[in-house]
């Protein structure tokens, strides 16, 4: 094959990740609900938007005689944008958002799980692990990101409208204590 000059660019098994090959999941939430293996057989909401992670640094400054001088200290995880399709199916008894609302909050109850419950367990079934993964042309994985204890830090059941046939969604602001994306290597398919 004759040598294009654009490097990477002309090579074959250059893969160009794509903004609609992914999957975001958190257990018995999100996911896909064909997916039983890894949603433990619950059906979950299939999700219609999300994000990787946002990194950010807080700075701490030394002051020299002259100058000022930055150094980056803590990592500032961001939180994302969670947009699910809010479905109803014979096979989901309860929405899974307001499941996982109620591990902290029973709203019928006007009451908070007790917080010593919560201290003991470590916020169990609130703070979960959840992953994006972002797949090529052929399903096979490119990229993981895990993000570790993410919970909802607002949770949108969007508005209705009866001059509208749009599908409703939910929306869910997502915060985490971290994010690393995983070593793929070993995942990805050779052609």
């Amino acid at each position: 094959m004759a040598k294009m000059g654009i490097g990477l660019l002309g090579d074959p098994s250059t893969v160009f990740k794509r903004k609609f090959r992914w999957m975001f999941r958190i257990d018995s939430v999100t996911g896909s609900p064909t997916d039983s293996s890894k949603n433990n057989g619950i059906y979950v909401l299939p999700p219609s938007a999300s994000a990787r992670p946002k990194l950010g640094f807080k700075e701490a400054e030394a002051q020299h005689l002259s100058e000022t001088i930055f150094y980056p200290v803590k990592p500032d995880w961001k939180p994302i944008n969670l947009k699910l399709y809010d479905i109803s199916h014979p096979l989901i008894k309860e929405n899974p958002v307001t499941k996982w609302l109620k591990t902290i909050y029973d709203a019928q109850q006007g009451q908070w799980v007790a917080s010593s419950d919560l201290i003991t367990n470590g916020f169990d079934g609130l703070k979960r692990d959840a992953t994006v993964e972002l797949y090529d042309g052929c399903g096979c994985v490119l990229e993981t990101w895990v993000y570790e204890n993410a919970y909802p830090m607002e949770i949108d059941f969007s508005q209705l409208e009866m001059s509208s046939n749009d599908i409703v969604m939910i929306d869910i602001t997502l915060r985490y204590d971290r994010a690393y994306v995983l070593d793929n290597s070993n995942a990805s398919a050779s052609f």
